[in-house]
């Protein structure tokens, strides 16, 4: 019989998870909590219930089964998830009565922390959906901050969105100005410009054009990184980063790469049909 990891180990596994939890996919969700599950023992209907909360059911949803599932049987090793010990191997009924009831009050112990912290990450992730903005409804601060960075661009497009916990406004100039992010705050996360081919360092523009594998590069933007987002905290960089970031086209195909002022690829082509949705 599997040995049941004890609540201290529970809280321990809970810590390490969270950070990944709150910055993964939906399907890396998923295979987190399911790592969860497997580590300690608790019922796997109960995990499922935690990836989409209800906290409104309380202490039963928690618990992993319905009032009407326990009035009929408690779930066993043989049943989905294995939330309780193998009764065919205990003969006392007190001892299982213990046992049960050692079992559910190990999962409840990190129940509502585990709750609160899916919440939090579902909230900020539903938070994220882009909205679109008028020039005139952008914050004094992000207006200030365009004015200093950009001077004589024109706005054609802005959009505010969440990213890790902090309010973006996504800037897009006229007559290729280039875009901008800029915090709530007025902190400029990034200033992204089109680069002309003489710009571009020699070792990028090798990896874009190897990248290409015989395709046409339509555009190719450098982005000057001035902070990164964690936590819902701004941490600007004392040195700005820079990125090449190239449009290819070949054949019917599109793609982006991007590069490093090195030559390092950071993200790869993956080519798809021209007009093809986003995953």
């Amino acid at each position: 019989m599997k040995k049941l990891m004890s609540l201290l180990s529970r809280r321990e596994l809970l810590r390490s998870i969270i950070q990944r939890y709150r910055a993964a996919s939906r399907k890396d969700k998923q295979r987190i909590l399911d790592e969860f599950v497997e580590a300690t023992g608790c019922h796997r209907k109960y995990a499922a219930e935690v990836n989409a909360p209800r906290i409104r059911e309380g202490n039963r949803l928690l618990l992993g089964y319905s009032i009407a599932a326990k009035r009929k049987r408690a779930p066993t090793p043989n049943g989905a998830g294995g939330f309780l010990p193998d009764a065919g191997t205990i003969t006392n009924r007190k001892e299982l009565s213990m046992k049960r009831a050692k079992t559910i009050w190990a999962c409840l112990g990190v129940a509502t922390v585990l709750t609160l912290t899916i919440s939090v990450g579902l909230a900020m992730t539903q938070g994220a959906k882009e909205v679109k903005v008028k020039a005139a409804q952008l914050p004094a601060a992000v207006a200030a901050a365009i004015k200093d960075n950009c001077p004589n661009c024109v706005i054609d497009k802005a959009t505010r969105e969440v990213e890790n916990g902090v309010t973006v406004y996504d800037i897009e100039f006229k007559a290729g100005q280039g875009e901008m992010d800029v915090a709530a705050d007025g902190s400029v996360i990034d200033r992204e410009i089109v680069a002309q081919t003489t710009e571009i360092p020699k070792a990028a523009l090798e990896a874009i054009r190897k990248g290409a594998a015989g395709g046409a590069i339509k555009q190719v933007a450098k982005d000057e990184i001035r902070a990164e987002l964690k936590e819902g905290k701004i941490i600007k960089l004392d040195t700005p980063r820079y990125i090449y970031e190239a449009d290819l086209v070949k054949g019917g195909k599109v793609a982006e790469i991007q590069v490093s002022p090195e030559g390092r690829v950071i993200e790869a082509p993956k080519w798809k049909a021209k007009g093809a949705k986003e995953n």
